[in-house]
């Protein structure tokens, strides 16, 4: 078995920056090592409509036969998301059901 598939779930949100043949970084619960190197083989048509996600399926070099079906995965990806406004997961306020983010706009020295 020279290669093998991996099927990510991916929120929504992420599925205009997808691509195929786009890379990715998947590290295979239980073998260690460094990331093995993949790239986008599919990319569904449609988006599960209860979830909010889409099954992504990724083909990676299997030449060892170390992975298996059925095995976890943890999927990395650089993707551009477009503009927008970052801050610190320290600079967040969980109040309750809500997450708020105090801006500072001016600064007034006396």
């Amino acid at each position: 078995m020279n290669k093998t598939s991996a099927v990510a779930v991916m929120i929504h949100a992420v599925s205009p920056s997808l691509k195929l043949g786009a890379g990715a970084a998947i590290q295979i619960e239980g073998l260690g090592g460094a990331p093995r190197q993949a790239k986008v083989a599919f990319l569904p048509p449609t988006i599960d409509e209860s979830t909010r996600t889409l099954k992504v399926r990724f083909e990676l070099d299997n030449e060892k036969g170390q992975i298996r079906p059925g095995a976890f995965a943890t999927v990395e990806m650089t993707l551009d998301l477009g503009r927008a406004l970052a801050v610190p997961e320290s600079a967040v306020i969980h109040a309750g059901a809500q997450q708020v983010q105090h801006l500072l706009t001016h600064v007034f020295e006396l």
